[in-house]
């Protein structure tokens, strides 16, 4: 129950401060975003959750590591610093939910402090 309450309290901070923490680059919606996690083309609550589920030790390799960004062999904080930092870019700029419509039913299209962020829906055909 701690775990889940520290996730959500880091999940709930990062929506609030997202836009506080965007890059220029974010910003201007250049591609490529540090960050990343899940090749999605943006940087979101997505990536985040993929960061807290392989939080720790990396894997021996082969298996990859997609959640370490700097490479130490672990996931940690310095990776959630990275997708912090870079959260929001890639997504395109909105209003209100109706802005983020990316046409693919699919998806469930939000609108988060002028952040589109388009989660997948589980069993879409």
């Amino acid at each position: 129950m701690k775990r889940l309450t520290l996730c959500l309290a880091i999940l709930l901070c990062t929506i609030l401060l997202g836009s506080l923490v965007m890059t220029p680059q974010a910003m201007a919606g250049a591609g490529g975003c540090e960050g990343d996690i899940d090749g999605d083309g943006q940087v979101g609550i997505p990536d985040l959750l993929v960061l807290f589920g392989d939080f720790g030790a990396c894997p021996a390799p082969p298996v990859p590591c997609d959640a370490d960004l700097d490479g130490d062999g672990r996931v940690g904080v310095p990776d959630l610093l990275i997708v912090l930092r870079n959260f929001g870019c890639g997504a395109a700029a909105c209003l209100d939910n109706a802005d983020c419509d990316d046409g693919d039913a699919c998806t469930f299209d939000l609108c988060i402090l002028g952040t589109c962020f388009h989660f997948p829906i589980p069993n879409c055909p």
